[in-house]
């Protein structure tokens, strides 16, 4: 049975107790966070507050000295003489200025036909600016022209019709184009370059000497790119469009060459026999044969020696070519000497007609 609530007096010192308990509670909980607030105020900063700011402080004494680094006389220096290989350099850099002379070419085109370089605009040749001749068509360097610089054949036909056209140019012959010498003109160049671009060189009727820059064994390479299965028609290397047409007609003719012992080499067009390359077949042509002291033997010979079907051999069947021919001590053979297209060209190798090159 429930009792029943106090009323009256009672009742308010009930309420007055309970009302003092929290006044005390509240009183005790004011004075301890006071107390708390106090001791903040007084202790040292706790340390995992000092931590970011430690942190701050290094990173900025890190960057500070990085940027006295990199900014050092001696890092300048080095950034600006040596980039690095794998990055490229700035677009301000590469555009700053406009190509120097250095990286300049004089073009010469010739879409189609013929001209000659005066007609191209040339009339002579000089300094050291490379030329590159483009265009299906020909030009002729009728002219002794001193220019330095290297001659580049991209397309079509160059033709040298001058004994010093190109006599200290490197000549280089690509892919598509074509080196050719006029029927009967022994010209020069400083060096010669067909492999790099599977260039094609002509001597026609007449010969080339390659002053310097390539050896022996190189030249016999080109030679036997262009001579192919024998019949001369190779579209690289070192050939004759005389010696194929003959050897399509069942006349031997060849491409020879020659070993001066200056350093330089020449070839030019030759029949099986004429060792000199005098564009007659004679005694001394026998001589030289003898001479060698390769014939008939394992040793390796060269065309002065007696190889003249290239085989690296001279035995019965090169001297069976020499028989075929029928020029022994026949005279000229070259067939544009005999119709007088040389005029002025009084000896196709200048200076091996009476005697033979050194070995």
């Amino acid at each position: 049975m429930n009792e029943p609530a106090p009323t009256g007096p009672a009742r308010e010192d009930d309420e007055a107790a309970v009302d003092s308990e929290w006044r005390k509670i509240e009183a005790q909980r004011i004075a301890e966070e006071q107390e708390e607030a106090r001791e903040d105020l007084l202790d040292p900063e706790p340390p995992r507050r000092r931590w970011p700011l430690l942190a701050l402080a290094a990173a900025l004494v890190a960057g500070l000295l990085a940027a006295v680094l990199l900014n050092s006389p001696a890092a300048v220096s080095r950034r600006t003489a040596a980039p690095p290989s794998d990055t490229a350099p700035p677009v301000e850099s590469a555009s700053i200025a406009p190509p120097g002379p250095e990286s300049a070419v004089i073009m010469i085109n010739v879409a189609s036909g013929t001209q000659t370089q005066a007609e191209a605009g040339y009339p002579l040749l000089s300094g050291s600016m490379p030329i590159v001749k483009t265009g299906a068509g020909t030009l002729v360097l009728d002219q002794a022209n001193t220019l330095t610089g290297s001659t580049v054949v991209q397309a079509g036909v160059l033709q040298l019709t001058n004994a010093a056209a190109l006599e200290s140019s490197r000549l280089v012959v690509m892919a598509g184009g074509t080196g050719q010498v006029a029927p009967l003109v022994i010209t020069s160049v400083a060096g010669l370059d067909l492999a790099t671009g599977d260039g094609l060189l002509d001597v026609t009727g007449g010969g080339l000497t390659v002053r310097g820059g390539m050896a022996a064994g190189e030249l016999v390479a080109e030679i036997l790119e262009g001579r192919g299965d024998g019949s001369w028609t190779g579209t690289s290397g070192i050939t004759s469009s005389m010696a194929a047409a003959e050897v399509a007609a069942s006349v031997p003719r060849a491409v020879g060459w020659l070993d001066n012992g200056d350093g330089s080499l020449t070839v030019a067009y030759a029949a099986p026999g004429d060792t000199n390359i005098d564009w007659t077949i004679d005694i001394l042509d026998v001589a030289n044969v003898l001479a060698g002291g390769t014939f008939d033997s394992v040793e390796p010979a060269t065309w002065i020696e007696g190889d003249f079907n290239y085989d690296g051999l001279a035995d019965i069947l090169d001297a069976a070519d020499v028989v075929t021919t029928n020029l022994h001590d026949a005279g000229i053979y070259n067939p544009r000497a005999q119709e007088g297209a040389g005029e002025g060209v009084t000896d196709p190798v200048p200076g091996l007609s009476s005697e033979s090159p050194e070995k």
